[in-house]
């Protein structure tokens, strides 16, 4: 009887003897991927691996740390090239309100085609001309009664590609003339012709400025800076500037010739850039 109990308590020794070293090999062992104590790495992205033990939960507790956005100099930069405008749109509109649909038609269809033959007579060819955005619609007048109808409106666009800008206020006043009370002058854009080589230039500016901060910070931080990984293009101006008219020419005189003066034009570009620290 003592001999098997003696048997026993030697089983059970051995049992718990080999558990413990289990867990001691598990705890302190290095795995087969683990290179100078430092942990794995999945997909260029950096394992911590931590063993836990609970009377509940027992194993590996594995999280991936992904690399930070913010890593790195992050940096803008912002470029400008000023520019003359040598192009020019004008969108000239006719207006017509009349008690019939037919009848404002006929007087609408009258105006455009004297604006038209004026515009031509300026200079300008036919491929530079464009009507557009024809438009019927009834008139009401609000009463304390309810809506009465009072007519019909129909109204067109004719816009004009201009390409010498020193006979645009010529133009402008030939077809003030010729339209009368039904004209409008809706606006004109001014543009240039070689704006793509503008945005070049802006670019390559704002590229130099996004560096020189770059290296700015980093001589400031003695710290190398190393390659651009990042470029990102945020914002880039339109070429074009407006003078807006949006008026009827019936309320000014028709001697008076129109100023209109071109300025210049900004082309602005903008760059984000983001650099590695060596």
């Amino acid at each position: 009887m003592k001999n098997k109990i003696v048997q026993l308590f030697i089983l059970m020794m051995t049992v718990f003897l080999f558990s413990a070293c289990s867990e001691a090999i598990s705890i302190n062992g290095g795995g087969a991927d683990e290179i100078d104590g430092q942990a794995p790495a999945i997909n260029g992205t950096e394992t911590q691996m931590q063993y836990s033990v609970s009377p509940t939960n027992r194993g590996f507790n594995t999280s991936f740390v992904s690399e930070s956005t913010s890593q790195g100099i992050w940096v803008s930069g912002s470029g400008s090239v000023t520019l003359e405008p040598d192009i020019a749109t004008v969108v000239l509109g006719v207006e017509v309100l009349d008690d019939k649909v037919s009848d404002a038609k006929r007087r609408a269809a009258s105006s455009s085609s004297k604006v038209l033959q004026a515009v031509k007579s300026s200079g300008v060819a036919d491929k530079d001309i464009q009507t557009s955005n024809l438009s019927i619609q009834p008139r009401y007048e609000y009463k304390p009664t309810g809506r009465e109808l009072i007519g019909y409106a129909v109204s067109w666009d004719i816009r004009v590609t201009v390409v010498d800008l020193d006979g645009i206020e010529n133009l402008i006043d030939k077809a003030v003339t010729a339209g009368g009370e039904d004209i409008t002058i809706n606006s004109i854009y001014f543009q240039a012709k070689n704006k793509k080589i503008a945005e070049s230039e802006a670019r390559a500016i704002a590229v130099k400025e996004a560096i020189d901060h770059a290296q700015e910070i980093a001589t400031s931080a003695g710290i190398s800076l190393g390659r651009p990984f990042f470029i990102s293009e945020s914002s880039s101006s339109p070429v074009s500037s407006d003078y807006y008219g949006g008026m009827a020419m019936a309320s000014m005189e028709r001697s008076m010739s129109i100023p209109v003066e071109a300025g210049s034009l900004e082309v602005v570009v903008s760059v984000q850039a983001r650099f590695l620290i060596e």
